[in-house]
């Protein structure tokens, strides 16, 4: 494999970027003080006017201030201009409805295309590197994306802010080993930022824990191997997705004759250009009930088409898609959608349920469990049952009104069963039994939203 600065001007050389303003995204860290070392020792090779940008996230105390210190003198010292960002990223995460990471990627974004504007610079340098694609890889697939999601990130990329400015990643060719290398060989400073330690980020658990157990217990490659499958599903996503634009360009065959894969593209190209996300599941259920409507994204209502269509309409008897994976051992308490939820693991007890209090066999949910609306197609067997039911005739049987159906919320397992759903007690697939051995007590508490 070349060196780094080798990769480092062969990426410069086929993008064409040379005599040119180029802002370097630079938190301190290993990758980002690597790759603007790498860019400052060609700069003169490419005649390139560098300058540096770091955002202050205060999210660290003392440490995130150590870190803004640190990489303004290293800027200092290479003689490049340096900008300086900063924001409260947990008020704004709380505001918006955001995570933390995704908070602080948004700022930390919105002001490196704002500099970049104002500077009149085209192009921004991020650090990311081979790793990170594997580790994105692995993440994007435990959260369910499929297609060209699983592709991975683009060496040149359009900003999302702005699109006439450029995101460009010098390193995507390049492994955390030979970033560390070079650092080392250089004799260059860097900070470590003792956040990637935290577990409570899947991202950290995944780079942490996972990639290496799967380095050491089942393929040594696995960097290489994951690099390899990107690169391939990335291909074969294009190919379908240039295949789904030129049947809506032409409609040549009946939707319904299309590939099941040309068709999924179709949903998928169809809910970007409405502004929604597209999962694999909203996808499918617009694929497996035509003309059934669901809720999309903020309150919007949709339905499917026959010919690969999708329309909107009024919200008022559509089905919600909003859910949210909970890992039962690192929390014990959540907010989700006017519902205040608790619960905790203890030893086997008497107990007696009572309004808002449930108690099943800790065993049989499990670590990982999803809180979502109820959709088409659910089953649950109440306790006391002897078999279960569509949840959607129980509800009937309830005398709920459309709107009181719309919000039941239900309590989902790793595998797909319904423990819990809300105005049906619990399963009888999840009761405690002579041989349950612990306890999972579950509390949830209504707010009414116009009180």
């Amino acid at each position: 494999m070349p060196d780094l600065i080798e990769q480092v001007r062969t990426f410069l050389s086929d993008a064409g970027i040379r005599s040119t303003s180029l802002m370097v995204a630079v938190s301190g860290g290993a990758d980002s003080i690597a790759l603007l070392h790498l860019l400052h020792n060609v700069s003169g090779e490419f005649d390139l006017q560098l300058r540096v940008a770091h955002y202050n996230h205060n999210l660290r105390g003392h440490s995130s201030d150590q870190d803004e210190d640190f990489v303004h003198d290293v800027a200092k010292s290479l003689s490049l201009p340096f900008f300086l960002g900063f924001g409260e990223v947990s008020a704004f995460a709380e505001r918006e409805g955001l995570s933390i990471e995704m908070a602080a990627r948004e700022m930390r974004h919105q002001f490196f295309t704002k500099t970049a504007r104002a500077q009149q610079i085209r192009y921004i340098a991020l650090a990311h590197h081979g790793d990170d694609q594997a580790e994105l890889f692995l993440l994007r697939l435990l959260r369910g994306t499929v297609g060209e999601g699983l592709g991975g990130m683009e060496p040149i990329t359009p900003s999302w802010c702005d699109p006439e400015l450029f995101l460009i990643r010098p390193l995507l060719t390049a492994d955390r080993r030979q970033i560390l290398s070079y650092l080392e060989l250089g004799k260059f400073e860097f900070r470590e930022d003792e956040s990637n330690q935290e577990t409570k980020f899947l991202r950290n658990r995944i780079r942490g824990e996972l990639l290496p157990l799967l380095q050491q217990e089942y393929q040594p490659a696995i960097f290489s191997v994951l690099r390899r499958q990107m690169e391939h599903l990335k291909a074969q996503s294009d190919f379908v997705r240039n295949a789904a634009l030129d049947w809506l360009n032409r409609r040549s065959t009946p939707f319904t004759n299309l590939p099941i894969a040309l068709q999924r593209e179709v949903f998928h190209l169809n809910l970007l250009k409405l502004e929604l996300q597209p999962s694999f599941e909203l996808i499918e259920f617009l694929r497996l009930h035509p003309e059934e409507t669901i809720i999309a994204g903020e309150g919007v209502g949709i339905r499917s088409a026959p010919g690969g269509e999708i329309i909107k309409i009024a919200p008022a008897v559509a089905f919600r898609m909003e859910q949210q994976q909970v890992r039962l051992n690192e929390s014990q308490e959540l907010q989700f959608h006017e519902r205040q939820f608790k619960w905790r693991q203890i030893p086997i007890q008497p107990f007696k349920s009572v309004p808002g209090t449930e108690y099943f066999d800790a065993e049989q949910v499990g670590e990982i469990i999803t809180l979502r609306f109820w959709q088409p197609g659910d089953q649950f067997h109440p306790i006391g049952n002897p078999a279960s039911s569509k949840l959607q005739d129980l509800l009937t049987n309830l005398k709920l009104n459309t709107e009181e159906k719309r919000n039941v919320l239900v309590a989902v397992t790793a595998d797909g069963r319904i423990f819990w759903a809300e105005p049906l007690r619990i399963s009888e697939l999840f009761k405690v039994t002579s041989r349950t051995r612990s306890l999972l007590e579950w509390q949830w508490t209504r707010h009414d939203p116009d009180h």
